[in-house]
């Protein structure tokens, strides 16, 4: 178990608050500070409350092995086949994701992304908007996410400007995109 003071004390009281975790994340993640990052926000998820993630390598598979209760999106639950996945099956899926999120009590995406944010993407319910071909799974989660009223926190060496996402900074490596969702 990671210590979770290697988080800002604004993230681990964000996470203690979830009612329902989703993770999105690189394939790749970038550092082994991301990896340490991540874990420590696992460890500190309380007992019984949801963990929704992807069926990816990278991120996605660092969260199915720290939690084998974790409910996990399958791509070949959308494609249909296990043997093919087309990009836009994987954008189904954490369309998907999200959506199911959404209905669950105090929601929280926690993203790890490994670039910037594309230019142009902005949060928005409209999930077309979001996963219209910006380079970025993750990142269009996380907008889609805010697009729905979800908390997101985003975890990222490559925090450039957020204004339209107001987004606020936690530390160099965190912002939050806070929901205005009452508490739930």
């Amino acid at each position: 178990m990671l210590p979770a003071s290697i988080l800002p004390a604004a993230v681990s009281e964000i996470v203690g608050a979830a009612g329902a975790v989703a993770f999105s994340g690189s394939r790749s993640p970038a550092t082994a500070a991301t990896a340490e990052q991540l874990a420590a926000v696992l460890d500190i998820i309380r007992p019984g409350i949801p963990v929704l993630v992807g069926c990816a390598r990278g991120v996605d598979a660092a969260v199915r092995s720290a939690r084998a209760d974790a409910f996990i999106f399958r791509v070949q639950e959308i494609s249909g086949s296990a043997t093919i996945a087309r990009p836009y099956h994987f954008a189904k899926r954490s369309q998907w994701m999200i959506r199911t999120l959404a209905e669950l009590p105090a929601p929280l995406l926690v993203a790890f992304p490994t670039g910037p944010c594309p230019a142009g993407l902005v949060p928005s319910s409209n999930a077309r908007r979001c996963f219209a071909g910006h380079g970025s799974g993750t990142w269009a989660t996380a907008a889609f996410a805010a697009g729905l009223n979800i908390h997101v926190l985003i975890c990222s060496q490559n925090i450039r400007d957020l204004n339209a996402w107001s987004a606020v900074p936690l530390s160099n490596d965190w912002l939050l995109i806070p929901s205005s969702r009452s508490a739930d």
